[in-house]
């Protein structure tokens, strides 16, 4: 599944890319939910998907995706997105939920954590940004020493599931 960019609308769809040629097409359709099933979740049923944006190979932002949105053929189905400072990159974004055991929350109450550095200087940033917000609020920076590499991914552990091992 990726996300395509026509007449200004993102389209949620299937994209393959040839190992040999590396050239890519675009599935005929948006496909979202379950191999077509066209229900408007991923297959674990989540309704919203944060993405990269990328230009000329470099992932210059993060959108978030509605899929329920999605169904429609060509409807745009972004409905937050942060791009990053002119020379800033940045890394895969990750949902840390707010209240993890709060069955009754919102699917999207929570952060995005990613990693951005600058390409052609020395800085690097960890990001924390509220979920729900349409800009994808930006709430907390901390710099960090030294630029974390591309292709570093994580997953985010709450302390009460390190102390259950």
């Amino acid at each position: 599944m990726g996300m395509e960019k026509r007449d200004g609308a993102a389209r949620v769809g299937k994209y393959r890319e040839g190992m040999a040629t590396g050239a890519g097409e675009w599935g005929g359709g948006t496909m979202v939910g379950r191999e077509g099933e066209g229900d408007g979740t991923t297959v674990a049923g989540e309704r919203y998907v944060y993405a990269v944006t990328i230009e000329s190979g470099m992932w210059v932002g993060i959108v978030k995706l509605d899929l329920s949105l999605a169904v429609i053929d060509s409807n745009d189905c972004t409905v937050a997105s942060r791009f990053y400072e002119p020379g800033w990159f940045g890394g895969e974004p990750f949902f840390v939920a707010r209240e993890p055991n709060d069955p009754a929350a919102d699917e999207d109450d929570g952060y995005l954590i990613t990693y951005i550095h600058e390409e052609n200087g020395e800085g690097a940033k960890f990001l924390v940004m509220d979920a729900k917000s349409p800009t994808l609020e930006i709430i907390a920076t901390v710099k960090l020493p030294r630029r974390v590499p591309y292709g570093l991914h994580g997953i985010f552990v709450f302390e009460s599931d390190l102390n259950k091992l």
